[in-house]
């Protein structure tokens, strides 16, 4: 296995790697505690950003993160932060060019870290700190392995302090040398190191253990944590007449252990009586459930359903909300299955399964959303079945029983008690302790019965044990328990990552550089000289409500200076001569400093000042030619230049024969696994063949790629709702709002997809929130392009409840033609250009014409949108070009995705739309992106 890439780059440039781990790790108990460093390095000429993403298990957390400060200070240690808030202060420091750091999870128990800045040649180093809970086997023997990401890296080093275990108490796995274990003043000492990846290296420990009580003091209360032996009751379970079994075979579902999966069917069959027949129904889900596929297996004979899971095909995205609630069945199941890694992408997140059926979550890969799988399986009665940690036979015989589970939690002296999940007959118990000694009674046994009582006495004279252990036990315990239902338990979920340090779905780890990036964006800085410093000089909150209102009283001067424009009739003649006189030359002051960039070789523009449109001015002119005599009424058509990629598998699928073309693009898949272009390709050359369900299922993979890459989500979101999907795009961007709050297209996105959907008052509050807010000076003009929307949503919507508007922004501008143009990176610079039937070309440095064409101002550091606006379309053609000038990005891309959104009729009843997406490779590309043609009026 090759060392981890940490960006995708383009030919020519080297992948980020990391370049050399130590991992130092004290096992004590059933606990294990890592400080994991990384050393990265980047063999490229031009300083980037380091992205590694890497999963953990359910029982592993994050505590700790610190970055290697670039003056030689030593280690900056990371602070807990909103995780939406995180990334916005990253990234608005990285365009400072200094040196943050965040640690975020993303899906499940998958984390994300990020690293700037990485200069060229010179290696930077990150620590993490991670804690583990070991959980005995059925040998009742605690097992450490580290973890799979950490045994993948090349030059890495292990160091393990086993405190308390003898060298004769410990098994060891096979990549062990017996010269790699030693005793050492009462303690096992363990080292190993590799040269090269072995991400199937058995670094494995086991021994017998003893569960401890462990006690730390946190923000003045006393918080214990300890391992709980549980003597779970079991029952048997009646042999199922009905089976169901999820497959998901999503484009995720190639990584997990199909071998061990197929083993645990094999054992269960075999384990039923042989004259039983049991129905099976196959469910296999992807980005859709298929229909039901049925089987009848006896003396466990089941080859055609072995056949076809072994056929499987895996691709697309996965619709969690399909996973369970099959319809069509002729007998409800007494039993289901769901194989899957639990990370839905694709629609509604929950899956809602029927009443009483007991499910069942298999799992077998190591990159789970394990606790979100396991609170969906014990909910409905069953249990996880972790194939990673049981031997599929044990998984079987899981299947015939029903466990009884912890009912009830009480106790005397402690409060706020949290009980983790079973795992084998253990459970970790946390909680806060009030009294010197306290005592917590467990019932166990089944919903409204309780068949035995476990009781546990805690000595909390003891002194405090190393560390917040403790307490980060018991925050993250707590978080786990809330986020099987996050939207309702947000505000504490932040809270407590927050409090206590703790990585969760809402809270992040950001290293700043400074105390004063520290103060410039209001981040509590880690105990020491700065935190104290940081509290003395920190003013009040507060002020947001001004900020509004200041905002809506400037943008109230730019609408009504839209409004003039809006009001004036221009000239529809020919284009007149320029005048003799000598035009006044260009200062060098004037041109346009933003072009500037230090990451790429600057192109030559025109140059201009940076300003809004021009107010009209009254120009004598030959008569007008004949124009509609009310804005939206042009009779006005629409070309789109149809996107055509050029590469290779391209020509290959466009060749094909339909027969043929879905295991061709299978056959290219291998070589483009990781290529946005690929998917976005293929999907195109299957919507234009008319295979529109597999060009939506190949099409999804995108959602798969990079868990929470908010530019990934939006170009996918634009091209399902150019495919008419527009409620699969919803979910998709309601999630990038989630991640980037901070940025207007977040909401505006949202709207236009609402409003596509027809959830009209949805859209005009999202619409209204672009509008309202004060946002970042880079994002010029999408308030006053969003209003324009919102407005003319009102219009031809005027049942809804637009009260919240301010009165002076409430008025619609119909307009003949407009051009709208976004694009999916960040620090990127694109410009809308629009020539009329005089040959006039409206773009940034002439943003208007003379017949009353008007470019919004320019945008060239967000992701658009740029505005072509015109009141009365003379007739003719007009084309619309994209041309892109470069980007200023640290993740080094090969190219950038647009989306145009062309509008005739624009805020009247006749309103028509149509949108292309299509990329853009190279810096200085302009591409026609399509047209509109004006047809002359009719005569009376």
């Amino acid at each position: 296995m090759p060392p981890p890439v940490l960006m995708r780059v383009p030919e020519g440039n080297q992948p980020v790697q990391v370049v050399a781990s130590l991992a130092e790790v004290e096992l004590a108990g059933t606990r294990a505690r890592t400080r994991l460093e990384l050393v990265f390095l980047n063999p490229n000429r031009r300083v980037l950003e380091g992205d590694l993403q890497f999963p953990l298990g359910a029982a592993q957390q994050v505590v700790g993160f610190a970055l290697e400060a670039p003056d030689g200070r030593g280690m900056l240690p990371a602070v807990p932060v909103e995780k939406a808030r995180g990334r916005q202060v990253f990234e608005d420091v990285t365009r400072r060019r200094v040196d943050p750091a965040l640690l975020e999870q993303t899906v499940g128990e998958n984390f994300k870290l990020r690293v700037y800045p990485l200069a060229p040649g010179k290696p930077r180093k990150v620590v993490l700190e991670l804690d583990e809970t070991l959980s005995p086997g059925a040998d009742g023997r605690v097992r450490y392995q580290p973890p799979a990401f950490l045994r993948s890296l090349p030059n890495a080093h292990l160091r393990i302090r086993g405190v308390g275990l003898a060298r004769r108490q410990v098994q060891a796995g096979a990549a062990w040398q017996p010269a790699m274990l030693a005793d050492e003043a009462g303690s096992l000492v363990a080292y190993h190191e590799q040269a090269a990846p072995a991400p199937k290296a058995d670094l494995s420990l086991s021994w017998k253990a003893s569960p401890a009580l462990i006690l730390s003091t946190h923000a003045g209360a006393r918080y214990f944590s300890t391992d709980v032996a549980l003597d779970l009751p079991q029952r048997p379970r009646p042999v199922p007449q009905q089976m169901l079994i999820v497959w998901d075979a999503s484009g995720s579902g190639q990584g997990r252990d199909h071998a061990r999966e197929l083993a645990l069917l094999d054992a269960y069959f075999h384990s039923l009586p042989p004259a039983h027949g049991l129905a099976v129904a196959l469910r296999v889900v992807r980005d859709q459930a298929e229909a039901l596929r049925h089987y009848t297996i006896k003396a466990g004979q089941w080859q055609a359903l072995r056949q076809d899971l072994e056929r499987m095909v895996y691709d697309g995205a996965s619709r969690g909300e399909a996973w369970l609630a099959p319809t069509g069945l002729p007998k409800a199941p007494d039993l289901a299955l769901l194989f899957s890694d639990g990370l839905s992408n694709w629609g509604r997140e929950d899956a809602a399964a029927p009443p009483d059926l007991p499910l069942y979550a298999v799992v077998a890969t190591p990159q789970a959303a394990s606790l979100a799988l396991r609170s969906l399986s014990e909910a409905q009665g069953g249990q996880l079945l972790d194939l990673a940690r049981q031997e599929p036979r044990e998984a079987a015989r899981a299947l015939g029983v029903e466990r009884a589970r912890v009912v009830a939690l009480e106790g005397q002296g402690v409060k706020d008690l949290v009980l983790g999940p079973v795992d084998g007959r253990q459970a970790t118990l946390a909680g806060q302790l009030d009294a010197p000694e306290g005592q917590v009674s467990l019932s166990l046994g089944w919903p409204g019965k309780v068949v035995k009582r476990q009781t546990l006495k805690l000595d909390g004279r003891r002194p405090d044990s190393a560390g917040p252990w403790a307490a980060q036990t018991w925050a993250r315990l707590r978080i786990d328990t809330l986020e099987a239902a996050p939207r309702l338990h947000r505000a504490e979920i932040l809270r407590l990552g927050e409090r206590f340090g703790v990585v969760s779905s809402l809270s992040s780890l950001l290293v700043l550089e400074s105390l004063e990036d520290h103060l410039q964006y209001r981040v509590l800085p880690p105990e020491g000289p700065w935190r104290a410093a940081y509290l003395a000089r920190i003013g009040p909150e507060g002020g947001d409500q001004a900020q509004v209102s200041a905002h809506l009283d400037q943008l109230a001067r730019r609408f009504a200076d839209k409004q003039k424009w809006w009001d004036t009739d221009f000239p529809k003649g020919p284009l007149p001569p320029p005048p003799e006189a000598e035009p006044p030359r260009t200062s060098a002051g004037a041109r346009d400093a933003r072009r500037e960039t230090a990451a790429v070789a600057p192109m030559v523009r025109p140059l201009a000042m940076m300003a809004p449109a021009p107010m009209p001015v009254a120009v004598a002119a030959a008569a007008p030619a004949a124009a509609p005599s009310a804005p939206g009424q042009a009779a006005a058509s629409i070309q789109l230049q149809a996107w055509q990629p050029d590469a290779p598998y391209a020509h290959r699928l466009r060749d094909a024969r339909p027969e043929e073309r879905y295991a061709i693009y299978l056959d290219e898949r291998g070589s483009h696994t990781n290529s946005t272009a690929f998917y976005l390709d293929v999907a195109e050359i299957f919507f234009q063949q008319g295979e529109p369900a597999l060009a939506l299922r190949i099409l999804s993979n995108l959602a798969e790629m990079d868990l929470e890459n908010r530019a990934l989500l939006r170009i996918l979101a634009y091209r399902l709702i150019q495919a008419g999907q527009a409620a699969d795009a919803l979910p998709l961007l309601e999630r990038v709002r989630t991640l980037a709050p901070d940025e207007p297209q977040s909401w505006r996105d949202l709207g236009l997809a609402q409003q596509e959907a027809g959830r009209y008052q949805a859209a005009l509050d999202n619409l209204w929130e672009t509008v309202r807010r004060p946002w970042s000076g880079r994002f010029a003009d999408i308030d006053l392009i969003a209003l324009a929307e919102l407005n003319a949503l009102v219009a031809q919507h005027p049942e809804l409840d637009a009260g919240r508007v301010d009165q002076r922004l409430r008025r619609n501008l119909p307009l003949d033609l407009r051009a709208v143009l976004s694009w999916d990176s960040d620090n990127t610079d694109i410009d809308l250009w629009v020539t009329d039937p005089n040959g006039e070309k409206v773009y940034f440095a002439h943003p208007q014409s003379y017949q009353g064409g008007r470019i919004s101002r320019d945008f060239t550091g967000g992701y658009g949108p740029e505005e072509f606006s015109l009141k009365l379309a003379k007739p003719g053609r007009y084309e619309v070009r994209a041309q892109f000038y470069g980007h200023r990005q640290q993740i080094i891309s090969p190219y950038t995705s647009l989306m145009l959104r062309l509008s005739t009729g624009f805020g009247s009843p006749a309103q028509k739309d149509e949108r292309v997406i299509l990329r853009l490779s190279g810096q200085g590309e302009a591409v026609l992106v399509g047209s509109f043609e004006v047809l002359p009026p009719k005569s009376e």
